[in-house]
């Protein structure tokens, strides 16, 4: 016996399950300078041209 997962079924699975199958996606931003780890989200200073070093 074969067992197959796939993460784009199990999500439609989840959607139906919750009654969201039929609603639209939208993009959701995210800004560039986090660092995303199992301890939270760490934002990253990114120097200027202009900051001094």
């Amino acid at each position: 016996m074969v067992l197959c997962f796939s993460q784009s079924k199990y999500i439609r699975d989840l959607l139906d399950i919750a009654n969201l199958s039929s609603t639209k996606s939208s993009i959701t931003p995210m800004a560039n300078n986090c660092k995303i780890s199992k301890h939270g989200i760490t934002i990253l200073r990114i120097p200027l041209s202009r900051d001094p070093l």
